[in-house]
């Protein structure tokens, strides 16, 4: 059995569903039991946004999705079946159907009235998505990638021509900006770089993709985005972090160096967690999260509303093990804006 833990704010529900606001738990700081899956189903996606947190099942026997949502804004307004992925943000929530059509939900307080298909010319196929503030983006089932952009009063899809040559396994994004994941390991970024996000080491905008060349001759696995800063887990374990480090949500505790400018570390610094190579990692709005390899949860930035899980609601320079999940093996973790939720095995 997998059991979905979550913890940090709690004001619309999205950790405890309870959504009468008159017997709202503000925040809880530390893991609280959201769920049980039971042995035959398996996670496939789990995303938490700004007032959402929403699981996707897959029953091993039937093949049949099953969607799982916390918050009043979408516990009962997106469809319960044959969905493959979400992914939230500030206002919007993307979701990719089992049928691999996208649908695009552009605000969160009228989900039934603005979750619309988005348009599709080319009859494309999709098997990823992410979706930011500023970008949206998918996958499609040849690995090409693409861009979700509004078109009078329609959302439309169509592929970003500077990448058109390069297969893309994973894309994420923050609240401005973007990574892209090669087939072959190399990481692309593009957007706002007000905060060091892009990993350029510089702080200028980018409008296309750019591979970081900070992070050229190593082969990576994963990227993920925060708010304002970028994550990537290269194939042999290391976590690297730079972008926006004001509540230290890089995991990095250091004077200003050469790199730096302000509160913000815009080259690829390699993260030293407790000298474990990491399998999982997530940012929020200013706080973050990992799975290292032995299952162990880590967490660290600002913890004023409990997104930490340390029974308390300091801030943490680096990476700290919650303990209250010490005990258990944890394989997914994601982190919203102001929350945190994590999956375990009983």
């Amino acid at each position: 059995m997998t059991l979905i833990y979550g913890f940090g704010y709690n004001l619309h529900g999205q950790v405890d569903n309870v959504l009468d606001t008159c017997n709202t738990h503000m925040s809880y700081n530390q893991p609280l039991l959201m769920a049980k899956i039971d042995k035959d189903h398996r996670i496939v996606s789990m995303t938490a946004g700004w007032s959402e947190s929403v699981i996707i099942t897959r029953d091993t026997k039937t093949d049949r999705t099953s969607t799982h949502a916390w918050g009043k804004s979408c516990h009962d307004q997106i469809p319960r079946n044959d969905i493959l992925a979400a992914s939230g943000s500030w206002d919007k929530l993307m979701l990719l159907s089992t049928k691999k059509q996208l649908l695009l939900c552009s605000n969160l307080e009228d989900i039934a009235n603005t979750l619309k298909a988005i348009e599709n010319p080319s009859e494309q196929t999709y098997r990823g998505i992410s979706c930011g503030d500023l970008h949206q983006l998918a996958i499609t089932t040849d690995e090409q990638v693409g861009q979700v952009d509004k078109s009078n009063s329609s959302w439309c899809f169509s592929l970003l021509p500077t990448l058109q040559t390069t297969r893309v396994n994973l894309v994420s994004c923050g609240k401005e900006h973007a990574l892209i994941l090669s087939i072959t390991g190399e990481v692309f970024s593009f957007g706002r770089g007000s905060r060091g996000q892009l990993g350029h080491d510089t702080l200028d905008n980018e409008g296309n993709p750019r591979v970081i060349e900070a992070l050229q001759g190593l082969q990576f696995k994963l990227v993920t985005c925060g708010g304002w800063h970028s994550f990537a887990i290269s194939s042999s374990g290391d976590a690297y972090s730079w972008g926006w480090n004001q509540s230290y949500q890089l995991g990095i505790d250091s004077n200003l160096e050469a790199n730096e400018v302000g509160s913000c570390i815009a080259t690829p610094t390699l993260i030293e967690i407790e000298n474990e190579n990491v399998q999982a990692i997530s940012g929020g709005s200013k706080h973050s999260a990992c799975i290292t390899e032995s299952g162990k949860v880590y967490t660290w930035g600002w913890g004023k509303y409990g997104q930490l899980g340390h029974n308390c609601y300091d801030s943490v320079k680096v990476p700290q093990l919650v303990t209250a999940l010490s005990e258990k093996l944890a394989s997914t973790v994601t982190c919203g804006f102001w929350h945190t939720i994590v999956s375990v095995s009983e």
